[in-house]
């Protein structure tokens, strides 16, 4: 795992624990397609993935701790 995906594992696992790493890598594999892994995750890759955690993360938390969780991975960079 790259730096850049271990800071958004490290926001989105305050939300949802040790599920985080799986959640993200899920996110990432099934959406962002061509072969992007949490190994490879570079920042052309965050719009999306932003977009996809969001969507996901609404189906298992409460809206308003989604809210709080983007705008803490929007400032990872």
């Amino acid at each position: 795992m790259n730096s850049l995906a271990q800071s958004i594992v490290n926001v989105v696992s305050n939300y949802l624990g040790p599920a985080a790493e799986k959640f993200v890598n899920r996110q990432a594999t099934f959406h962002l397609g061509q072969g992007v892994t949490l190994d490879s995750l570079s920042e052309t890759n965050l719009p999306e993935l932003y977009k996809w955690i969001e969507i996901s993360a609404k189906l298992l938390i409460d809206p308003e701790k989604v809210a709080q969780m983007m705008d803490q991975l929007k400032t990872i960079k």
